[in-house]
């Protein structure tokens, strides 16, 4: 488990997402010989910064996990949505790959519709600087029909 500042949906069709990852982390490491990944959408504060800032296999002693259904790579408990995805292309960029899995199985526990995620709902924090975090405002604008 880790936490990846750098995180985007890919394609729609098929369901694909991407991750960059520093070469030097031991997750790149996983990735790389198993071929898959997890991106899980996580609310707690507290969890993010202890997976971004402990290094290395210690910290799964310390966060409840579960497996996925489809890629046996680790969500954390308290996740409220994640998508389990296969490897389908890297990308090495410097000192992170970029690494494109293919969604095989997808799940939100809550606050997500037809929209996507319901920020009324779901904190989803971003991180601003050091264990300073944001949660976005949730006002949506919709673009008027040209």
């Amino acid at each position: 488990m880790m936490t990846a500042s750098w995180v985007t949906p890919v394609s729609t069709e098929p369901p694909t997402v991407g991750v960059a990852v520093d070469k030097e982390a031991y997750t790149h490491e996983l990735i790389k010989k198993y071929k898959q990944f997890t991106v899980s959408v996580v609310e707690d504060v507290e969890l993010l910064w202890y997976l971004g800032s402990t290094h290395g296999k210690e910290k799964m002693k310390n966060v409840e996990w579960v497996d996925g259904e489809k890629v046996p790579s680790p969500i954390p408990k308290a996740a409220v949505g994640w998508a389990e995805s296969k490897v389908v292309k890297e990308v090495d960029v410097g000192d992170v790959t970029f690494f494109i899995g293919e969604v095989v199985h997808w799940k939100a526990v809550k606050g997500f519709g037809k929209w996507g995620w319901n920020l009324d709902e779901v904190k989803i924090p971003l991180q601003k600087a050091g264990r300073l975090f944001l949660v976005p405002p949730c006002k949506e604008i919709w673009a008027k029909k040209s």
